[in-house]
């Protein structure tokens, strides 16, 4: 594990990007390291306002060329369209894309595996596939190759497009509990190169914040694949507030579509990107309870701090037990982080929970209550 590694020199590098967390981690590996200008980036974006976010980035200069692709729209014959595209790639690029990119670059930077993004790796025709941080796929597992149907990995080989990915540029490399043998290396190679106002200008952060004075957050699952499940979230996040006498706020997740279920509580209509206003708002009594969000890793991963998390996974029956297993033995590992590892919690049930909640609340009400008499 290293916290640095030199960008080869006189090489042409490309971020391929489709979220607003990977285009982050973009802009500060490339103002972190004075490489302005120099690199390339091919985003997809799946962001609430894309076009405004990349018109804003342009006006930075950060990179030098910038692919701005339109999303899929998965055609009635996608298999057919998909082999084709692995099959002929560099004409799919043109015809797709108007894009011809063989030859150009020397090092592709991908946080997440898309088929878009493996068929740009092949119309290329570099073989130097460097990975970058995603959030909590990219520290468990393996972002490259876990969401993608055995059949299509299959195809992907024989036809000669695969690809191995065996150094990683992380915010945190030492919470990293994946596939072992990779290079690990610092997302900021020097964090007093990063221009805040450039961040600010490309992410568009609004104030005041909604959560400004909020220490209790309930971070929205949006787990579309287990029926009912908004009920319980709203169950769970109501639990929590009564908790913690109506002092919490709930934050969305980008995905949701029932944010009216959360009416009767505070809600974070804010939406600034979580990535750059924890620091501000979160604190080691803060508490950060959801089923299994990046958003409660980020604190740690980003800037070292050390909140209250409540995972609530283990509540879920329906939730698969490999699942379960696989995010239970991540979060054992990323207690062996924690200075205090009691502040991370598991309950079993909602009483459990809810004792929890209380207890953490009585613990950071008196310590605020100290804190003021001290101050008097």
């Amino acid at each position: 594990m290293g916290s640095k590694r030199s960008v080869s020199e006189g090489k042409k590098g490309v971020f391929l990007i489709d979220t607003d967390f990977q285009l982050l981690n973009a802009v500060r590996f490339v103002l972190s390291r004075g490489l302005e200008g120099k690199m390339d980036a091919i985003i997809q974006m799946k962001s609430r306002n894309p076009k405004e976010r990349i018109a804003a980035l342009r006006q930075t200069k950060v990179f030098d060329q910038i692919y701005d692709l339109e999303l899929d729209t998965h055609p009635k014959l996608e298999k057919v369209y998909i082999l084709l595209a692995l099959m002929f790639p560099v004409a799919y690029l043109k015809k797709r894309f108007g894009m011809d990119i063989r030859g150009r670059y020397d090092e592709i930077y991908m946080s997440f595996a898309t088929k878009t993004f493996d068929f740009i790796i092949a119309g290329s025709g570099c073989k130097n596939i460097i990975g970058y941080d995603d959030g909590m796929g990219s520290y468990v597992g393996n972002p490259y190759t876990d969401n993608y149907k055995p059949g299509y990995m299959k195809v992907r080989k024989l036809l000669g497009r695969d690809y191995q990915v065996n150094t990683i540029y992380l915010n945190n490399p030492s919470c990293y509990h994946g596939e072992p043998g990779k290079e690990l290396f610092a997302i900021a190679e020097n964090e007093e190169k990063i221009d805040d106002n450039i961040i600010n200008q490309i992410f568009a952060v609004k104030h005041p914040d909604d959560l400004e004075g909020r220490k209790y957050i309930f971070f929205n699952a949006c787990i579309t694949s287990i029926d009912g499940y908004i009920d319980w979230e709203k169950d769970l996040a109501l639990c929590m507030d009564e908790a913690v006498n109506k002092e919490g706020i709930v934050r969305l997740h980008p995905s949701e579509k029932r944010a009216d279920e959360y009416e009767s509580m505070h809600t974070d209509t804010t939406c600034n990107m979580w990535e750059l206003v924890c620091s501000r708002y979160v604190d080691d009594d803060s508490l950060l309870t959801g089923f299994f969000s990046t958003a409660q890793f980020i604190p740690k991963l980003m800037n070292d701090k050390e909140p209250y998390l409540i995972f609530t996974f283990m509540m879920y029956e329906e939730l698969p037990a490999v699942t379960k297993e696989r995010f239970d033995d991540y979060v054992k590992f990323f207690k062996t982080k924690y200075r205090d590892s009691s502040k991370i919690y598991l309950p079993q049930n909602k009483e459990e929970y809810r004792n929890i909640i209380k207890t953490i609340y009585e613990k950071t009400v008196n310590k605020t209550d100290a804190g003021m008499m001290i101050h008097e």
